[in-house]
C-alpha cells in the first residue's frame, strides 16, 4: 500500500492492557505515560480479560517486526474504550467484535487530528466468533 500511496499514513491498534507492538514502537513510552508496566498474562487471569492473542509480552513474533517496518503510529485502545465502541457499533447494525470495535474506536480518534481525509477501516471479525 506505502509503494502505490506514498502519502497514506498507517495506525497500528492494540489492546491498552496487551500493548505489545507498542513498547516495541515507543520503548518506555508506556511506563512513563501511565505510571505503570503493562498487566501479565498471569495478573489478568480471571478477570474476564478477551482473550490476548498476539499480546502475550515476551514472545517474539515476527509478524511485529515486519509490522513496525510500516506503522506510522501505534494506539492503544483500553477495554472500557472497545466496549463502548461494541455498543455503539451494535446500535448502527454492526455486530462485530472485539478487534474490529478497537479499529473503528481508533479510527474515531484518528479523525480528531486528521481532518478532510480518507480513514479506511476493515470488520474483520463478527461478534458470533466470542
Amino acid at each position: 500500500m506505502k509503494k502505490l500511496f506514498p502519502k497514506i499514513k498507517v495506525v497500528a491498534i492494540e489492546s491498552f492492557e496487551r500493548p505489545v507492538l507498542y513498547l516495541m514502537k515507543y520503548p518506555g513510552k508506556y511506563e512513563e505515560q501511565y505510571k505503570c508496566k503493562p498487566p501479565s498474562l498471569k495478573e489478568m487471569e480471571g478477570k474476564g480479560f478477551f482473550a490476548p492473542g498476539t499480546g502475550a509480552l515476551g514472545i517474539d513474533f515476527p509478524n511485529l517486526h515486519a509490522a513496525l517496518e510500516i506503522c506510522d503510529e501505534a494506539l492503544l485502545i483500553t477495554r472500557k474504550e472497545t466496549e463502548a465502541g461494541l455498543k455503539e457499533l451494535k446500535e448502527k447494525g454492526q455486530a462485530v467484535g472485539h478487534t474490529s470495535a478497537m479499529s473503528y474506536v481508533a479510527a474515531k480518534k484518528v479523525s480528531e487530528t486528521e481532518k478532510n481525509k480518507s480513514i479506511l477501516i476493515m470488520f474483520y471479525n463478527l461478534i458470533n466468533r466470542y
